[in-house]
């Protein structure tokens, strides 16, 4: 009976020592079963196609006549089309009667040959999808003020960047850039500016009416004729 009883104390320890010395506490920092991983991202919700920019939605701007048709319309066609010489039928002056001639504005521009207008040649690309998207948009009419920024400058003293290109594009550079350049004349670059400016003043200088007079729409506003003058005199600052 001793043996036994010592046998059995002998075994009990055997286990108890084994139970301990194996003991592995549980990792605390992985995931455990059934549970989140809360490590990253604690939502599970599918943005995707939704605006999280914090801009509150999309920011799409329709295209307008003043905003956006009027300003390529007026350098690239009104010479021709327009209340007092209106060929082809086509006056492209107005908000109205630009609407209602889009069709054959778009015809024209995308034209090839002879038909294709204006005669200098093919429009830039992006400015045919502006008159396209303008119609896809419903030939909306915009506000009367829209595209007429003011130069910055207000001190007199005046600078290539804030104020003779905020003019150049609004009223030249359609006709005057990069892609076939009206009578070769290409107006988007400071240097090319510069180099130009003479012919620029004694166009934009010109009595509306008179031959070659620039923008065709008809005359600047005299202070932003000046302007440009000054700017000249001044060294012709960027």
């Amino acid at each position: 009976m001793k043996k036994t009883a010592l046998i059995l104390l002998l075994l009990a320890g055997l286990v108890s020592g084994c139970v301990y010395d194996d003991y592995m506490p549980i990792d605390q920092t992985g995931t455990t079963s059934g549970s989140t991983d809360t490590s990253g991202d604690t939502t599970n919700t599918d943005t995707t196609g939704t605006d999280t920019s914090g801009t509150g939605g999309t920011t799409d701007t329709k295209v307008t006549y003043y905003g956006d048709a009027k300003p390529i319309l007026d350098q690239m066609c009104i010479e021709c089309h327009n209340a007092s010489v209106h060929r082809e039928g086509v006056d492209v002056s107005t908000y109205t009667t630009a609407k209602s001639n889009i069709n054959k504005i778009l015809s024209s521009i995308q034209g090839s040959g002879e038909d294709i207008m204006p005669p200098s040649g093919k429009m830039a690309d992006n400015l045919i999808q502006i008159l396209k998207t303008w119609k896809s948009d419903g030939l909306l009419e915009g506000d009367p003020n829209a595209g007429t920024t003011t130069p910055g400058s207000t001190s007199g003293n005046y600078t290539y960047s804030a104020d003779i290109k905020v003019v150049l594009d609004q009223q030249c550079t359609a006709c005057h850039g990069t892609a076939n350049p009206s009578a070769g004349l290409n107006l988007t670059t400071y240097a090319l500016v510069t180099a130009n400016i003479d012919k620029i003043i004694s166009r934009i200088d010109l009595q509306t009416g008179q031959t070659g007079i620039m923008p065709p729409s008809g005359r600047m506003a005299d202070s932003i004729i000046q302007m440009f003058k000054d700017w000249k005199s001044q060294g012709m600052p960027q």
